[in-house]
């Protein structure tokens, strides 16, 4: 009996994780304007210390739009772009943690999305959004 108790503890709480996840998403979302939202949102759990890693691929021309979002305070979240040999490209916490940052890419190829929570912040949610802009024909 203990044992369902706990299972019916932990099933709700990571669907109370869950739902929050997607309520940021969807607050974050409208950041995406002007640009076309790829269809998907990346979200992770972490709690402090932890990274999450998502992979995209970029296409040449194209100008992308990045987001990260997390809970009500913008500079918790820790967000990087790195090429296929994991060099750092743009990290937010550079450039005082800007929820959102756009790049255009002169190659096609797969990048990794690293994010993670700032020291002190405890657990949370980490949500990354991609947006594009279509290269000019």
């Amino acid at each position: 009996m203990k044992k369902l108790i706990l299972t019916a503890i932990i099933i709700v709480t990571g669907l109370g994780l869950q739902a929050q996840c997607e309520m940021y998403a969807k607050k974050c979302n409208p950041l995406l304007r002007p640009y076309k939202s790829d269809g998907q949102f990346h979200r992770a759990l972490l709690s402090e210390g932890e990274t999450a890693e998502f992979i995209g691929t970029f296409h040449a021309g194209n100008t992308y739009r990045i987001i990260g979002c997390t809970g009500p305070y913008s500079d918790t979240l820790i967000y990087r772009l790195l090429d296929a040999n994991y060099n750092i490209i743009f990290s937010n916490d550079d450039y005082d943690y800007p929820k959102y940052w756009d790049f255009k890419f002169n190659a096609t190829d797969r990048y990794f999305i690293q994010a993670e929570l700032n020291e002190g912040a405890g657990s949370g949610c980490a949500v990354i959004l991609i947006g594009f802009h279509d290269r000019k024909k």
